[in-house]
């Protein structure tokens, strides 16, 4: 579970071009729902499907910060 995780969370950092307080503050974020989500019972897997795959994820997090 956890090279799995470390992997989705590295697509996603790599995917962003934003300053490293910024990727910090992102990767801490959706780590807390992640593990929230998974200590409320649901799978790494299904919370991972839900969430969305690293490019989407980077490229609602750079719509974001244009907009």
């Amino acid at each position: 579970m956890k090279n799995e995780l470390k992997r989705y969370i590295k697509e996603i950092n790599k995917g962003l071009h934003l300053p490293h307080k910024m990727k910090k503050r992102i990767t801490t974020e959706l780590l807390s729902e992640i593990y929230g989500r998974i200590d409320d019972g649901e799978e790494l897997n299904s919370v991972l499907t839900s969430i969305g795959t690293p490019q989407e994820l980077v490229e609602e997090f750079v719509e974001k910060v244009v907009n």
